[in-house]
């Protein structure tokens, strides 16, 4: 996971959460990436690939999404286990 400064959090959507779940227990599909590229609300996609093979973040269609279903906003800030 990592930070631009301004709130756009961008994260590897295989390695990452697959090491996550494995240790958690919790059961994702087998290609992550393929979920997260065909996640859509309203037929709009919630997550874009950017740079890096891998690497994705929210839309802006997605933080809207995410804003009224679950109460969350962009944050402004690094987060706390990511280095300033």
């Amino acid at each position: 996971v990592t930070c631009d400064g301004r709130g756009s959090l961008t994260f590897n959507g295989v390695s990452g959460n697959l090491d996550r779940a494995t240790s958690t227990g919790v059961t994702i599909p087998a290609k992550p990436d393929m979920t997260l590229r065909q996640a859509k609300s309203k037929g709009k996609k919630l997550y874009e690939p950017i740079g890096e093979k891998g690497l994705y973040k929210p839309t802006v269609v997605g933080e809207t999404f995410f804003k009224t279903t679950y109460g969350i906003k962009k944050g402004t800030k690094a987060p706390a286990d990511e280095p300033k």
